[in-house]
Formats: C-alpha cells, structure tokens, sequence
C-alpha cells in the first residue's frame, strides 16, 4: 500500500450540519493547499469541510501516472458523498484543476443548491 506523504493528509473538521464545503487541490497538489481556506471557513462561519485527496496525488510519481481524469472526478463524487452525510448544502470549491473538477461534478451531482468556487491566484490589470 503506498504511503501519504506526510502533512499532504485529507482533512475534516465537523460544524453547521446545513453548509458543507467540499475543497479539492490542483493538479500535483495535496489537500493541504487548501487546508488554510478549511481551517478558515470552519472557525470564521462554522461551516463543515472536508478536503479530498485526488487519486495518485502526494503518494509517488508512480500512482499519478497510474490515474487520470475519471479518478479524480471520482475522488470528488466520493468527497460529496462522505460531506452529503455530515451537511444539507455541499459547495464545491476547488483550486485549479480543482475548481475544473468542482465545476464538473457540480453540473453532474443530484444537488438541491450548488455553488462552485473555482479558486486561482489573484491578477492585477495595468492600462498598457
């Protein structure tokens, strides 16, 4: 069995039993990239979280290579189905490919409300 890299660990920290948020990493990722915003939306809002580990991610090289796009997309169903038991509304963010991922599934999952939140790094627009 291949070993988590440590601190790379899935996360989740129980609240509001009426909103959930379900984050998911990017591409090459580990959930502890988006460990800070769980931490974050549970102590400020309260909100349940939990944060998936992607398949074939923070293991080895050797299991990325062995998943592709259908696992992933599986890793999140499987995020909202654990989340699904904990909170009535699930919002789906995610960082890079994450919020990819997040926006698929959202169009995909029998979801009473839905919200996803594709994250990426803030830009700055200059007049040339």
């Amino acid at each position: 069995m291949t070993q988590i890299i440590p601190t790379a660990e899935p996360f989740f920290f129980p609240g509001s039993k009426d909103v959930g948020c379900l984050l998911t990493h990017g591409f090459t990722g580990a959930p502890k990239e988006m460990r800070w915003m769980g931490e974050y939306l549970h102590r400020e809002h309260g909100f349940t979280i939990l944060g998936v580990r992607l398949a074939g991610h923070a293991t080895q090289p050797e299991d990325m290579l062995r998943s592709n796009y259908t696992d992933w997309l599986l890793s999140v169903e499987d995020g909202f189905n654990l989340l699904s038991g904990a909170a009535k509304s699930i919002y789906l963010m995610g960082l890079s490919m994450g919020g990819i991922l997040s926006l698929t599934q959202a169009a995909r999952l029998p979801v009473k409300a839905w919200s996803p939140c594709p994250r990426r790094t803030n830009c700055r627009m200059t007049r040339a």
